[in-house]
């Protein structure tokens, strides 16, 4: 899909190396998030509370999501950072171009929220994201030959020492999928 729309959109064919090792990464991310899910499947039921908690006291929460509409080729990305008392401290919204890339999309919008959040002096920060592929490749627990490799990075360099990331189900993430969708109702 991303050869096709390089292609399209800005008219280059794309080497088939990159091609191939796009089709490998997709490949990879769909065997590992099969698996994983399976896991947390069984660990739902024991281990993980399916409500938002609040963040240790002193800490600050981040919850990381983003939605998409492919017939007009928009991503909705939102920022919604929340205290220990459970406090909105902030919160941001932004329109991005969609080309077809879910992860590279949900990175971009994990690497927009940790700006707002650390720009606001809100830190030290717990992410939260319902996009494990992402939160495995920031915490460096998979690598990536694909575009969302950038992305990540810049992820990384926002980190601070302190800042942890975590995989969280969308269930625990709904305040931020809501808002993400909101995006779209605003020109």
């Amino acid at each position: 899909m991303a050869s096709r729309n390089f292609m399209l959109y800005e008219g280059k064919i794309e080497d088939p190396s990159i091609t191939i090792a796009r089709a490998e990464v997709f490949m990879e991310s769909y065997t590992t998030a099969n698996e994983e899910l399976n896991s947390v499947l069984v660990t739902k039921r024991t281990a993980i509370s399916l409500n938002w908690e609040p963040p240790p006291q002193n800490w600050y929460k981040l919850n990381v999501d983003a939605a998409t509409r492919n017939q007009d080729r928009l991503a909705g990305i939102r920022a919604i950072v929340r205290s220990s008392n459970g406090d909105i401290m902030t919160a941001a919204i932004s329109k991005k171009p969609f080309w077809g890339d879910v992860e590279l999309v949900k990175a971009k919008a994990m690497r927009f929220d940790i700006k707002v959040a650390t720009e606001s002096g809100l830190y030290p920060l717990i992410v939260e994201s319902d996009a494990q592929n992402v939160v495995n490749l920031v915490k460096g627990n998979l690598e990536s030959k694909g575009d969302i490799c950038w992305v990540i990075s810049e992820i990384q360099s926002y980190m601070m020492e302190k800042n942890k990331v975590y995989f969280v189900p969308r269930i625990c993430n709904s305040a931020a999928h809501k808002l993400a969708k909101l995006t779209f109702s605003y020109q």
